[in-house]
């Protein structure tokens, strides 16, 4: 069964590899920084924040969690997120997403000029559900659905997307996910349409000894170049975690984080150092479960 959903998940995702750059960047990245700590490695990890990995992973112990994210990034662009979900009785999990990339103060130009003609501000947001609902003891199938929205200065584009993706727990140490993202796209932006970063990953979770996670995420993204994600977290006390990644993606290799548990809630914090003097980025998640303990790692 497990082989048959990666098959589907990569044919869902053919064109994969198809030349061009493709947009919408904040697609491409994790929703909270628990995974940014691991280096985005994080498609066999469940978590009640998971929309942005793998849909299938969205799980949470208790009956609810709620996730608030606030992101520092480079060159003056900030990410917001939102995240809620629902437990039922039958082990189906429901949540909600809504995430906001925007970036202004940049300067507005019709040819070369000593002064700018003004600032304009760039806008991208998507809203969504998705579904995680396990169909064996040991694997979970997610899906997932997000309207889209971009705005340039007076430009602005509509669309929408989709997720699929599996979790299947191969022992009680060892658990293996996959999934497809970003499978849509949006109408045109001026005269052209921009691409939506098409994304597959695959990905491993292992645990060798108590308090000890290991991650490995491979990932294909639709005009860039595949990548590695390796992740570790230490649960040097039952509240407090220490995390670090290392992944081959853009220009950011080495990343580190940290999440303390406080009852119900839990803060985690990464930070992403980036190359080429661009600096790095902060990210920090309010994130509040009804289940007890600050992580959620098992298929039921």
């Amino acid at each position: 069964m497990a082989l048959l959903v990666i098959l589907i998940i990569f044919n869902l995702v053919g064109l994969l590899p198809a030349a061009g750059a493709s947009g919408f960047s904040i697609l491409r990245l994790t929703s909270g920084a628990r995974t940014s700590g691991l280096a985005d490695a994080g498609a066999a990890l469940a978590d009640g924040d998971a929309f942005s990995v793998n849909p299938a992973a969205l799980l949470v112990k208790g009956g609810s969690s709620f996730g608030l994210t606030h992101s520092e990034w480079i060159e003056n662009i900030r990410h917001e997120y939102l995240t809620a979900a629902y437990r039922g009785r039958d082990g189906d999990v429901v949540g909600l997403q809504a995430q906001l990339f925007h970036a202004g103060g940049l300067e507005r130009r019709v040819g070369p000029s000593a002064e700018p003609l003004g600032e304009f501000g760039v806008y991208e947001w998507s809203v969504g559900a998705a579904w995680s609902r396990p169909i064996s003891a040991r694997m979970r199938l997610g899906v997932g659905v997000k309207l889209l929205r971009q705005s340039i200065f007076t430009e602005s584009a509509s669309g929408a997307a989709a997720d699929v993706g599996f979790l299947y727990d191969v022992s009680p140490g060892l658990a293996v996910g996959a999934s497809a993202r970003n499978l849509g796209g949006l109408n045109e932006l001026g005269e052209e349409s921009t691409d939506l970063p098409r994304q597959l990953r695959l990905g491993a979770l292992a645990r060798p000894r108590p308090g000890v996670m290991l991650l490995a995420d491979g990932q294909w993204v639709k005009g860039a170049d595949s990548s590695l994600h390796l992740g570790a977290e230490y649960a040097w006390r039952s509240n407090l975690h220490l995390r670090a990644g290392y992944q081959t993606a853009d220009t950011r290799a080495l990343s580190m984080g940290v999440g303390v548990g406080l009852g119900n809630w839990r803060v985690d914090y990464a930070v992403v150092p980036f190359g080429s003097g661009l600096g790095e980025a902060h990210r920090v998640t309010l994130y509040l479960s009804e289940s007890a303990g600050p992580v959620q790692d098992a298929i039921q």
